[in-house]
């Protein structure tokens, strides 16, 4: 799908910076997809921002993708959908969603990886490759070398996630992921534009 960049940023409850900051900055300073994350607010809360962000976001060549939340996704088929092994059937979950919205599926190993899943989903969200603090309840590192196994096996797009930053934008070129999904290394950052548009300028040389 034409609509996926390599630059994916995921936003962080626990950064200094507002949700509405994090999303704002992620456009400006180029993203190609914007996640928002937030497990703690209502679904009514969270439809509500989805729409704010939504607005902020008109103008910029960037997707929202709403995280986990498949309720509002249906409510909202401007917005694309991004969710875990355990967020139900993901043909059901597919069918439920307008056909223009994309539809992201988190990866932990590559034995996760089938011919359904990738005739259902757009891209696959691969890791942690390493340990991160922004997820708590995150499934064991898979590292580069199972970031390889999954990409192998994988016929669609994919994306690296896990502690990732700017620095390993080389070696996942090298393995061949169609992008880089970062949190802190953005929503962190005392430039969180800056942070974004790093990551593209690695991106494009390496």
């Amino acid at each position: 799908m034409n609509r996926l960049g390599p630059i994916y940023v995921i936003t962080d409850t626990e950064s200094p910076w507002s949700i509405r900051d994090q999303v704002n900055f992620a456009a400006e300073g180029g993203a190609h997809l914007i996640q928002y994350r937030d497990k703690h607010i209502s679904d009514a809360g969270y439809f509500s921002k989805a729409v704010l962000l939504m607005k902020d976001l008109k103008g910029y060549d960037c997707e929202l993708i709403l995280n986990d939340r498949v309720n509002v996704a249906k409510e909202l088929p401007q917005c694309g959908l991004h969710v875990g092994q355990s967020d139900g059937e993901l043909a059901a979950i597919k069918a439920s969603l307008a056909p223009t919205q994309i539809l992201g599926l988190s990866i932990e190993h590559s034995s996760q990886i089938n011919e359904a899943n990738q005739q259902i989903a757009d891209y696959f969200g691969i890791g942690p490759i390493r340990a991160t603090q922004t997820k708590s309840d995150h499934a064991p590192p898979i590292g580069f070398d199972g970031l390889k196994d999954a990409v192998k096996q994988s016929s669609i797009a994919t994306y690296a996630i896990g502690g990732m930053s700017s620095s390993d934008i080389p070696i996942l070129k090298s393995i061949g992921v169609l992008g880089i999904a970062v949190v802190s290394a953005v929503t962190r950052s005392d430039d969180p534009k800056q942070s974004v548009e790093n990551l593209r300028k690695e991106w494009s040389k390496a």
